[in-house]
């Protein structure tokens, strides 16, 4: 995973020195709160008290791996969490035995998940998320769409996915999706860059680190199996000195440096220098480091050798590599991916989306549309306007890390500012703060998470208390020239809206620091002004909910006028199925094959595929004129191993209801290396697994 990020990440990677004060370490400033007792916050397996200090130092030590790809990194660990115990499948193991101790985190996260948006160029869909893990990474897509059919309310059953998902973003993960948009977007000369391409989300659902994914109290749960896992790999003989320890830290920091720096050669005088400032970021000791890896080391190696104890034979393994499979190589002829519905309401969408822009018949497809500013007058949400113009950006995120911890400090200690906390925070609300001491005191009584709370808090309000600081520092933000699509009416970005289009109409002043949500700023300038309205694509609106709120709207308006006395939203079907009775009989008509569980929806496009099969058979030229349209299939070629196809070579195959294709290359091949190693891979993993599970069978009283 190292060498991937390598090629593709090094040179965007950028160091976020994670604030002191998330740790509390406010000692470094010669002023901070002084050591707080520890306190007993359960029992370990062996019967010791787990202490609370314990257990948040291993929890901060063992954070924001490198290779999560989030926006904090810690040198300290080699992403043990994210490599070893989530994408092994030992995470979802312990997730789904502590379930109930992690569904409420879980709950929140599933929400915002299906709530969630992949980002698209506001004027060219085909750069967009969404395009490109259909290219590098397709099961991403293929989870997305499992996760928009699966329940609102998030359940045990759907752990599996949540996991998956994670595994498919580890795979591709959002800086390198990130780099990818940025290229395309910089090589095509049709297309201006996004004005808010650089604040965009392109981790999944805005996810990154474990906690992001998974909850603290996930989190909190992995480190206690850790703990407790390291007592009884001491007690089975494993052994870890404390110098093993400390060499194998050094050899983290040393080797992410190694992978991430631009520098050809680092020195051990670096790596050290390195260690030494993440250790003081993240608030250890020496010895509190080594103490804590050791125990991660523990872990580690009593797991690791489960797996490596799996054993395949080489007479087995040279028989896996000997076996031959077929392969073949084909041209496919698809329809675009936003064309393959696999529920009827994505079929009807489609139909209203063509019954506002174009006038044909119910199964035909229009290669000609109605004006577009004749469309904006009925449904605003189906055009935009092109404006010209200049923006710089910045986040808000970066503006409060430049916010001093001094500052922050001797914010939160004024007499003023300490009764706004109390305001905002309940365990601080009671406390006496007449008095510096005392103020002092209560924020040092706070545990981590809370004071973690607080430090933020602070830091917002300090940076609502000078906007001027923003003006500043957009003011030495690069300006670029962008063409910027705007809708006046609905859309995803936060450049749609009747007053926007009105600001970029007069240039108003507000546009000088523009923030629709107060977590970005942008400084815009309007060079060019939008004249006509445009229409946009199917694909673009489908991506948003532009086209459920067309189709609500006239199934509501159809509701009424039918005999019905149940509510809209149990008859919402039959009233689609009525309005929309002759094309479901016109594609009933046309289907192909049989009609399968998803209904009529996915054979929308029978006749078109049919049509076009017959043309690339009979007539090249016509078939590529056809190829001209707005609802051209998409062509690429593609490996098919361990599928016999009884097609010689040159033959086509008949058609489904995605498309066809044509048989270029038959053979075969034997099972690669790659295919090898994923098999013992897989062995080891289950291994892992099944001693996880025993661990956990024998934490039934110290973990609840």
């Amino acid at each position: 995973m190292l060498g991937f990020f390598r090629k593709y990440q090094k040179f965007f990677f950028i160091i976020v020195a994670v604030s002191f004060v998330f740790f509390g370490t406010y000692s470094t400033l010669g002023r901070g709160p002084k050591e707080t007792p520890d306190r007993e916050v359960g029992k370990l397996i062996d019967g010791s008290p787990l202490m609370e200090k314990e257990l948040a130092a291993l929890t901060r030590l063992l954070k924001y791996g490198v290779e999560e790809g989030g926006r904090n990194y810690n040198f300290l660990n080699d992403s043990l969490i994210h490599r070893e115990i989530i994408l092994s499948g030992i995470g979802e193991v312990v997730a789904m035995r502590y379930f109930p101790l992690i569904e409420g985190e879980l709950q929140e996260r599933w929400r915002r998940a299906k709530r969630y948006t992949p980002y698209s160029h506001p004027e060219a869909s085909h750069i967009s998320a969404r395009a490109a893990w259909d290219q590098f990474a397709p099961k991403i897509n293929v989870l997305l769409d499992e996760l928009k059919e699966a329940p609102e309310e998030f359940s045990k059953e759907q752990l599996p996915l949540l996991f998956q998902l994670y595994a498919a973003q580890a795979e591709f993960p959002a800086p390198l999706l990130h780099q990818l948009l940025y290229n395309e977007q910089a090589q095509s000369e049709q297309v201006s860059p996004d004005p808010a391409f650089n604040n965009a989300e392109m981790g999944l659902f805005g996810f990154y680190s474990v906690e992001d994914w998974f909850g603290a109290k996930y989190e909190n749960l992995l480190v206690k199996v850790i703990l407790n896992g390291s007592i009884i790999a001491a007690e089975k003989g494993y052994e870890v000195s404390r110098e093993e320890a400390w060499q194998d830290l050094f050899s983290n920091v040393y080797n992410t440096l190694k992978a991430y720096s631009k520098e050809e050669n680092i020195s051990g005088e670096q790596a050290q220098n390195s260690m030494l400032e993440q250790m003081r970021y993240f608030g250890f000791t020496e010895d509190l480091a080594a103490s804590l890896w050791q125990k991660v080391m523990l872990f580690r190696r009593m797991v690791g050798e489960a797996g490596a104890a799996v054993f395949i034979d080489s007479l087995a393994l040279d028989q896996f590599k000997n076996f031959s499979k077929p392969s073949v190589k084909v041209c496919r002829y698809e329809l675009p991916k936003a064309l393959q519905f696999s529920n009827m309401r994505s079929l009807f969408k489609f139909q209203r989306y063509l019954e506002i822009v174009s006038e044909v018949d119910v199964l035909d497809l229009p290669t000609t549309f109605r004006s577009a500013n004749e469309i904006q007058m009925e449904h605003p949400e189906l055009a935009y306007k092109v404006f010209q113009i200049e923006v710089a950006s910045i986040s808000r995120n970066e503006l409060e890390a430049g916010i001093s911890l001094k500052k922050t400090w001797d914010w939160e200690i004024d007499q003023k500012n300490f009764a706004r906390l109390q305001e905002a925070f309940s365990s601080l609300s009671s406390v006496s703060a007449q008095s510096e001491e005392e103020r002092v005191a209560a924020l040092e009584e706070l545990s981590e998470q809370k004071r973690f709370a607080v430090d933020q808090f602070a830091r917002t309000a300090i940076l609502n208390d000078h906007l001027e600081w923003i003006d500043e520092a957009l003011a030495t933000k690069e300006h670029r020239e962008v063409s910027l699509k705007v809708r006046a009416k609905g859309g995803a970005t936060s450049f749609d809206g009747e007053e926007f289009i009105g600001w970029l109409e007069s240039d108003d002043p507000a546009l000088a620091r523009y923030s629709p949500h107060d977590e970005n700023f942008f400084s815009i300038h309007v060079l060019e002004k939008g004249k006509n309205w445009e229409l946009l694509t199917f694909e673009q609106v489908n991506m948003d909910q532009t086209m459920e709120n067309a189709l609500d709207q006239l199934l509501i308006a159809a509701y009424s006028s039918f005999d019905m006395t149940a509510p809209f939203e149990e008859m919402q079907d039959e009233v689609a199925e009525r309005v929309y009775a002759d094309l479901l009989n016109e594609i009933d008509l046309h289907a192909v094959g049989e009609i399968s569980e998803e209904g009529l929806a996915p054979h929308r496009f029978d006749r078109l595929l049919q049509e076009m099969h017959h043309l690339v058979l009979t007539d090249k030229e016509g078939f590529a004129k056809a190829q001209e349209s707005p609802w051209a299939l998409k062509q690429y070629e593609e490996n098919l191993v361990g599928r016999e196809i009884a097609l010689d070579i040159g033959e086509f195959s008949t058609v489904s209801t995605t498309g066809f294709y044509q048989v270029l290359e038959k053979g075969e091949v034997g099972a690669s290396e790659e295919e090898i190693a994923a098999a013992k891979e897989h062995l080891a993993r289950d291994a892992k697994k099944s001693l996880v599970v025993n661990l956990m069978a024998q934490l039934e009283e110290v973990i609840e």
